[in-house]
């Protein structure tokens, strides 16, 4: 994928806004987050663009302690993957991340790094 294309689809994704996760679980079970629509349809989104970073683990490591502003689009890339993949393990990355404005912060950082910014 070009640099334009890959800005071009950064674009496309949804900015996230702060939110709430409602959390479920009673005695017999852990607590798991449950999230509306709009969180699904950004991380389906996320997927279906091709815009995660397969080796996010690796990537991870150089940029988890950045401040957002200082992130680069992959890096911000890099966290968002990282992010939803962890929550496979029903930690709540992806709550957290919404609730404290982290990933909200990310997505219009992503739109500002990819607005405007095509290479003739």
């Amino acid at each position: 994928m070009t640099e334009n294309e890959k800005n071009r689809r950064c674009r496309e994704l949804p900015v996230l806004t702060a939110c709430k996760t409602k959390w479920e679980g009673g005695e017999s079970q852990l607590p798991c987050p449950i999230y509306d629509d709009k969180v699904k349809q950004w991380e389906m989104k996320l997927y279906s663009l091709e815009l995660t970073d397969h080796n996010y683990r690796e990537n991870y490591k150089s940029c988890k302690d950045k401040e957002v502003n200082e992130l680069t689009r992959d890096e911000i890339l890099t966290i968002m993957t990282h992010t939803i993949r962890t929550e496979r393990f029903v930690t709540g990355t992806i709550a957290h991340a919404l609730e404290d404005g982290t990933l909200g912060q990310m997505s219009v950082r992503l739109h500002e790094l990819t607005a405007e910014t095509d290479i003739a």
